[in-house]
């Protein structure tokens, strides 16, 4: 990835069979005949598919993560499609089984306690109307790894374009303009599960409505204009808060968003084994946050890992040969210097390493619950 701003969207599905009864999505994962295993060493689960989306469990029910989309003009409509895309694939494959949407997850790039707090005590009503049924429980909001996460209720179509614009607008904020939304005196309360905020909305909800809306969308969409969003990026929002799109507490909706033509990401081509000119290349890890890749010239092996920032690059350099004199030139040396990659902060975009430690080593570290 570069330094241009990226979102990301994680759906949750309850599965269900044809009496309407949950079913365990991790007794039906195997029989899917789904992508990669064996690549995300803290989740047995996780499928890498070829898209570059990730099917996995989250306890009983079934998640999707969409590969992360660089924020530009055109940004909403292609994970408003890369959302649908993946949900349609999926729920044909588990046909007869049924799936319903229970929760959404969108993550903005950036992160910091400050912000996160900001964004639940002055913005959880507007990201709230723009989901939220009358009967859900709130907003959650977690400062992760390299991202700011906000959960609502399950949403697609019109509805996730609207909640894409508006949390990517406001995560993308500077700290003083969220300090300057006025506060909306609803109760912040810790999470104990995993670290983060949540605000209970059942007034909001009821009520339909909250001033916070039109402030928080107002300052959402100053940012995303000036950070090159088109105007498609912000119909959806725009009809919304202005009650020509009805919020999903009054009139559940998924009311189609034009979709556009997407192909596989850069986290999913670097998925392909591939045979370049003096050595074969694999990958071994694949984590949001790090790649890495064994490239082998007989018995030579060495381990080429790939920061997120720098994996677009990295996919189109290695196709286009760029790399094959770089690597080349590793393999033919001796490993004397033993160059062993134990944990992410080693790499700085692309590096070449001759040994690879536990890979659990290599994950980024999470924050820990309220105790």
């Amino acid at each position: 990835m570069s330094d241009v701003p990226w979102i990301g969207i994680e759906h949750e599905f309850v599965v269900r069979d044809a009496d309407g009864t949950q079913i365990d999505f991790r007794d039906v994962i195997d029989a899917l005949d789904l992508g990669r295993r064996w690549l995300d060493p803290a989740d047995v689960h996780a499928r890498r598919l070829p898209s570059g989306a990730v099917v996995t469990c989250d306890d009983r029910e079934a998640e999707i993560a969409l590969p992360p989309v660089a924020m530009g003009a055109g940004f909403v409509a292609e994970c408003v499609t890369r959302a649908a895309v993946e949900r349609d694939s999926l729920a044909a494959r588990l046909a007869p089984l049924t799936m319903d949407g229970a929760s959404t997850h969108v993550s903005v790039s950036g992160t910091s306690d400050d912000r996160c707090r900001l964004l639940v005590s002055r913005c959880a009503p507007a990201l709230m109307l723009v989901a939220d049924r009358r009967d859900s429980p709130g907003v959650l909001v977690r400062p992760r790894p390299g991202r700011t996460e906000v959960g609502v209720e399950y949403a697609a179509g019109s509805t996730l374009a609207a909640l894409v614009a508006l949390t990517a607008g406001l995560g993308l904020a500077a700290i003083d303009d969220l300090r300057a939304l006025p506060a909306t005196g609803l109760p912040v309360e810790d999470t104990y599960a995993r670290f983060g905020w949540f605000v209970r909305g059942r007034e909001v909800l009821a009520a339909g409505d909250h001033p916070a809306l039109a402030a928080s969308w107002s300052l959402a969409r100053r940012v995303l204009v000036e950070r090159g969003a088109s105007e498609d990026d912000l119909v959806a929002a725009d009809r919304m808060v202005a009650g020509a799109l009805p919020r999903p507490c009054r009139s559940p909706i998924d009311e189609p968003v034009i979709g556009v033509d997407v192909g596989p990401s850069a986290f999913g081509r670097v998925l392909e084994p591939r045979r370049r000119r003096g050595f074969d290349v694999a990958p071994v890890m694949a984590t949001w946050h790090l790649h890495v890749l064994v490239a082998a010239r007989g018995r030579r092996r060495a381990f080429v890992a790939v920061r997120d920032r720098a994996l677009a690059t990295f996919v189109d350099d290695l196709d286009g040969g760029v790399l094959d004199d770089r690597i080349r030139r590793h393999l033919r040396r001796p490993r004397v210097r033993r160059r062993v990659l134990t944990d992410p902060e080693q790499v700085d975009g692309v590096d070449v390493f001759d040994h690879l430690g536990p890979r659990r080593g290599l994950l980024v570290r999470e924050r820990p619950p309220v105790v």
